[in-house]
């Protein structure tokens, strides 16, 4: 099954369905006028688009309060000498301690501009930066993974159904849930099935969101709602368990988190309800169910044995592994090879880092052998991945005992 499909700036077909939106203004447009939108950013933004012209700025324009503050103070000392009139020496002292005011409101100002400049510019970078990726070319799915897909991105765009008068359509979902083990692709998928719809990511997890101060967590959350729908991206929430958990009650209240659970019930409900989102999570369970009750529920689990298969050569590739070595091993071990995926069954992520162990202990042996004068041979073996697939499902498996050790501590 393929999941195929082709975009323009107002019109997307997706698997034999079409989907009209609106032209959307672009991310770069949409971060400018979220920085400029007040009478301070409008004036001053210009002088702050580096950290360096915001450190001088700010700091002249503490120095000017501290200067004003100065001449203000010591004005009533110095007054009678340039004027015998005591007005004129009230006037110097009110004047001195309101341009010190002014000059400290302004460096305020521009702090302010500066943070929120800052983050505009850190999630540019990131949208910027971001490569389409095709779910058919660039990601190994088996079918069965594809079929739920599928099923599921037809909800996400809408579409239109047999069963339905012709003037009306299934509505599409706003939220898709991507859940299963780590390692197995969501994030990539995720990026995936923006790419089919034309879109851009803004990225989010809970370093970015959550804060140590009462109310940062809640404005930055909105500012990401605020931006994603100004630009028309989407919002792509990574490690959603950690942030948008169940809410609690009574003595197990946790303020933050319920705080920051009901702000995006309320931004994805009834104040940006057209921003599409995309959480990503290996514990679903411990996603509020208000939340889940929203979201298309698509399990992302660990591919088959022959889709693992292709990832470990996909994987050998893309480390830069010679070619002559690459097909000796498949060619004379693909048996072994096959074994090795059937027995440990690793996510692609953990098939990834058993291939680097593996090329570096190779890399190791040739560079020790040349060093000792033996006959040194650059070449990867079927017996370091055999070796490295063990040591990282071991590892793996040790994590999760000690995960269930903590657990039955804690109950």
């Amino acid at each position: 099954m393929q999941i195929t499909g082709t975009s323009s700036d107002n019109q997307f077909s997706f698997a034999g369905l079409s989907l009209q939106e609106n032209k959307k203004p672009s991310t770069d447009e949409a971060i400018d006028d979220d920085t400029n939108s007040s009478f301070f950013k409008k004036y001053l933004h210009k002088f702050v688009k580096d950290e360096a012209s915001v450190n001088s700025t700010s700091s002249f324009l503490k120095s000017s309060a501290g200067g004003s503050l100065l001449a203000g103070l010591i004005s009533p000392l110095i007054g009678p000498v340039i004027s015998k009139d005591e007005n004129f020496s009230r006037f110097l002292t009110i004047s001195g301690i309101g341009l010190s005011a002014i000059s400290y409101g302004l460096s305020l100002a521009v702090q302010s501009i500066a943070k929120k400049v800052k983050n505009a510019m850190t999630i540019r970078s990131d949208v910027s930066s971001q490569k389409d990726i095709n779910l058919d070319t660039d990601l190994i799915l088996d079918e069965d993974t594809k079929k739920d897909l599928w099923i599921a991105m037809k909800s996400f765009f809408g579409y239109k159904s047999g069963l339905q008068d012709p003037n009306h359509s299934v509505k599409a979902s706003d939220m898709m849930i991507l859940f299963g083990p780590p390692g197995t692709g969501k994030t990539k998928i995720a990026y995936g099935i923006a790419s089919q719809a034309n879109r851009k990511i803004i990225y989010a997890n809970i370093s970015e969101v959550e804060s140590m101060w009462r109310g940062e967590s809640e404005k930055k959350l909105a500012n990401l709602f605020e931006l994603a729908e100004k630009s028309g991206s989407w919002i792509f929430f990574d490690e959603a368990d950690a942030l948008l958990q169940t809410r609690k009650t009574g003595p197990m209240d946790n303020g933050i988190t319920n705080r920051i659970t009901n702000t995006f019930i309320q931004h994805f409900n009834n104040k940006h309800p057209n921003v599409k989102v995309i959480l990503c999570t290996n514990s679903p369970d411990n996603i509020d169910p208000a939340i889940k009750s929203r979201g298309l529920l698509v399990h992302i689990d660990k591919q088959s044995d022959e889709a693992n298969f292709k990832i470990l050569k996909i994987k050998l590739e893309s480390f830069g592994l010679k070619k002559d070595n690459i097909d000796k091993l498949f060619e004379k071990f693909s048996s072994r090879l096959m074994d090795l995926v059937k027995k440990y069954k690793l996510a692609g992520r953990d098939i990834e880092s058993a291939v680097n162990s593996a090329l570096h202990i190779a890399e190791q042996r040739f560079q020790l052998d040349t060093l000792n004068g033996k006959e040194a041979v650059a070449e990867l073996t079927i017996e370091d991945l055999e070796s490295e697939f063990k040591r990282t499902y071991d590892m793996i498996e040790k994590t999760k005992k000690s995960s269930l050790d903590i657990g039955e501590g804690l109950s």
